[in-house]
């Protein structure tokens, strides 16, 4: 049987069996109410699964009928009428169930390695896709048919290309999760690419105003270490240490979090050479093992660095300060953004450098280079 959207829907029955049930579904034909019972082979095309129990089956039918009352309603039309933060909470319940939200940031949100701030991050980018799905009114299975509109929206919203990535696969995480639970299929939606990684990178350049602390960011300017020294008065030693850090290891901000866990880095030696160990979290298409990045300590400045590290002296300053202290176009990524300059002004090789920032081609480097010590270094001085 066909279960229209215009009319109907369904509700679970209680067997005199303790704990079972039966799915069944009601509608109003010629002015006679129909009840029907649903196939067993049924079950499977609305996304319910027969071996949840009572309870569970009965917020999964009550969340079914929500998003067929969602489907039925010109969204757009009501949005447009309302304008009015009830009208968006009313969806919450469908697109977002709290039960889901939960069970999501206690499974996906919170795992995995780095500090408060990166989880912090971590959840400013669900924050970003609530608010951005709630707009554009669409169920997960709905995400890769329409990735077109969701393109747009970080076109409007002027998001840098690698944020819509980040988000694209922070909404994949959400899709896959409610889709298990709901035993439907899934198709993820794929990563800007061609034109629309284009117009997205297009449209961020143009973006005014303050950069965010936690999101979006409009790209940085190099931090290289002489502007830090000249600026040294103006910081505390807290925040003057973070930036050192980030100025000689070429550290991401959420790498430099994760130091406060001593799990995710260590000191290793090779061939006489010291070399700081920091784990990854982003390489999860990788084998743990090859998630970890390489720095050679050779210089005088790396090794107070790495005292810093060891004795934990440091703290991440807020965007504001960072922006009161340099102005408006350095950012926490200036130290990283002068990394590579830095390293080949001392003499290191572009191929070497690249592999102790774990660039995006990480996984074709490790292929490159695996035969290779990833030590590999120019010992200069």
């Amino acid at each position: 049987m066909e279960y229209t959207l215009t009319k109907g829907f369904f509700y679970i029955r209680k067997n005199t069996k303790p704990g079972s049930w039966t799915l069944y579904y009601e509608y109003t034909e010629n002015a006679k109410t129909v009840q029907q019972r649903v196939p067993d082979l049924g079950y499977s095309s609305l996304g319910v699964d027969p071996n949840l129990s009572l309870e569970e089956a009965r917020k999964r039918i009550k969340r079914l009928n929500q998003e067929r009352s969602l489907k039925k309603k010109d969204i757009k039309s009501k949005i447009a009428a309302a304008h009015n933060v009830a009208t968006l909470n009313s969806y919450d319940k469908v697109l977002f169930p709290q039960e889901y939200v939960d069970e999501f940031a206690t499974k996906v949100l919170n795992k995995g390695f780095g500090g408060d701030a990166h989880k912090k991050k971590i959840r400013v980018h669900f924050n970003f896709i609530q608010k951005m799905i709630k707009s554009l009114r669409l169920l997960p299975y709905q995400y890769s048919e329409n990735q077109e509109s969701i393109y747009r929206y970080f076109i409007k919203q002027k998001v840098s290309l690698s944020y819509a990535r980040k988000l694209v696969s922070m909404l994949n995480a959400w899709g896959q999760f409610v889709s298990k639970k709901e035993t439907k299929y899934f198709g993820p939606l794929n990563s800007p690419r061609a034109n629309a990684a284009w117009e997205i990178s297009d449209s961020q350049r143009t973006k005014k105003g303050k950069t965010s602390e936690l999101g979006v960011r409009t790209e940085s300017n190099p931090l290289p270490p002489d502007l830090l020294e000249k600026f040294k008065t103006k910081m505390n030693v807290e925040t003057y240490n973070y930036l050192f850090i980030t100025v000689w290891f070429g550290l991401r901000p959420y790498e430099v979090e994760q130091l406060s866990d001593t799990s995710t880095w260590s000191v290793i030696e090779e061939g006489g050479v010291q070399a700081l160990k920091i784990y990854q979290s982003k390489l999860k298409n990788l084998e743990r093992s090859k998630r970890f990045k390489f720095i050679p300590i050779l210089y005088k400045e790396q090794e107070k660095a790495l005292k810093i590290i060891k004795e934990g002296q440091y703290k991440r300053p807020t965007a504001k300060a960072v922006r009161k202290i340099f102005g408006s176009n350095i950012t926490l990524y200036g130290g990283r953004k002068n990394f590579t300059d830095l390293m080949l002004k001392l003499g290191q090789k572009i191929k070497d450098v690249s592999l102790w920032l774990g660039h995006a081609d990480i996984s074709t480097t490790w292929k490159s280079y695996k035969q290779k010590n990833i030590l590999t270094y120019t010992k200069v001085g």
